[in-house]
């Protein structure tokens, strides 16, 4: 009977859900938090939450780009090493400071770079070009320059008004410099998701000391909260749960009560005997939106909503749980936090042949290099769901279509780069 309400509750009944359809869903359900403002030194890996203009031109006047002399272009027609112009010296401008005075013509002023361009002065010569003149206050000039030169103009950058940074920027180094110099500070940020994370499992260890016989360590959720942060989020732990609906609704409520927003568990949803995250979320009253999505690994997950907070379950297989979260999970944190998020994608060519009999789509570990100027892809030998070691050793995904294939060496493979494994360096 609780099947069947599910059913004509929605797609919840629907049998392996496409990943784009799975995926489309979980965004629809939500939207982006709440901003709040943070200062500048504490915004990095934020995401902006309106978008920047800027408040007046970036510089805001024009100053020298290089060290050397402040003059009228006009005074040093003619100018040659053996007949040099002299100009007198009216005083040194360094950076921070203005002049006293305006230039006019037969004068010049020594400036540093950054220093605002004096009124008057067109144009600014590198001291490399000049000399002491016949006698104290006196430079020589020895090439003529053109007006313009050596000048950074006001508004070079920006100009007063102009979009600097749009509403959805993750921020790092660049903007962090940008935000500076345009006084953004604090800035205005979308609050990070929180995301509640538990393990279930009777056979999870959390002691001290090496397992007992037959446990294991939670080693998922250790590797998903790296993943949250990667994709926007602050993961919040929530422990373990034994393999009992009351205890799985325990941890979700244990996550609701402190206020996350978004909980994610990994393992319990399949169809065997002990994987009961499905019914507990169903017994609490929860919104079941799905259950298994068309793709290896990954294709036990359960997603579910209550009070206005999204539940998803993974698989309890290291690469179902990872792969998963990366094509399913994060860009849904990411819109939690403002933002975009997708594995980059290009083309390699297969180095060693391969063959699929059958099942569904696939997403498999894999390693691409640089060999003479194209990219090649190798598939790792072990694409068992349980073990860790070929995700160390990936730095991409290679995306397999459903049904049965025989491809051989060279044939063009889409690859999805994994976050922080790196493009690869060319040889």
């Amino acid at each position: 009977m609780r099947e069947e309400e599910a059913r004509k509750a929605g797609r919840y009944g629907q049998v392996l859900i496409p990943l784009e359809e799975a995926r489309a869903l979980l965004i629809e359900k939500t939207a982006p938090l709440p901003a709040e403002a943070v200062p500048l030194i504490d915004a990095q890996d934020r995401t902006i939450a309106e978008s920047i203009r800027a408040e007046t031109a970036l510089p805001a006047f024009d100053r020298s780009a290089l060290d050397g002399y402040a003059l009228l272009s006009s005074d040093l027609a003619g100018a040659t090493p053996a007949e040099p112009v002299y100009l007198v010296l009216q005083e040194e401008v360094p950076a921070g400071y203005q002049a006293t005075q305006p230039i006019t013509a037969g004068r010049t002023i020594k400036v540093m770079t950054g220093a605002p361009l004096p009124e008057g002065a067109d144009a600014v010569i590198g001291h490399e070009w000049t000399a002491a003149g016949p006698e104290s206050g006196i430079v020589a000039f020895r090439q003529p320059v053109t007006a313009g030169n050596g000048i950074a103009p006001s508004g070079e950058e920006y100009r007063q008004g102009e979009l600097a940074l749009p509403a959805g920027t993750v921020i790092g180094a660049p903007e962090m410099g940008l935000l500076a110099a345009l006084g953004h500070d604090p800035v205005l940020v979308r609050r990070k998701p929180r995301i509640g994370l538990f393990a279930t499992g009777d056979e999870l260890w959390e002691g001290e000391g090496r397992p007992p016989q037959g446990k294991i360590r939670p080693t998922n959720v250790y590797a998903l909260a790296a993943l949250v942060r990667e994709a926007g989020g602050e993961p919040v732990l929530l422990g373990t749960a034994t393999d009992r609906r009351e205890a799985v609704a325990a941890a979700v409520c244990a996550g609701l009560a402190a206020g996350v927003d978004m909980i994610l568990s990994t393992g319990g949803v399949s169809a065997g005997d002990y994987d009961v995250v499905k019914d507990a979320l169903h017994d609490m009253g929860a919104e079941m939106l799905f259950w298994k999505v068309a793709l290896r690994p990954g294709a036990p997950a359960v997603a579910a909503v209550t009070e206005k907070r999204l539940l998803i379950g993974l698989s309890g297989n290291p690469a179902g749980a990872v792969i998963l979260f990366l094509l399913l999970v994060a860009p849904v944190i990411a819109r939690l936090s403002g933002r975009t998020w997708s594995l980059p994608r290009s083309t390699a060519l297969l180095a060693t042949p391969w063959e699929k009999r059958k099942g569904l789509r696939g997403f498999l570990w894999a390693k691409a290099e640089e060999r003479e100027g194209r990219l090649w892809v190798s598939l790792l030998e072990n694409q068992k769901c349980g073990g860790m070691r070929s995700f160390l050793e990936s730095n991409c995904l290679v995306e397999v279509p459903a049904g049965a294939h025989a491809w051989p060496e060279g044939r063009e493979m889409t690859v999805y780069w994994l976050p922080k494994r790196g493009l690869p360096a060319p040889n």
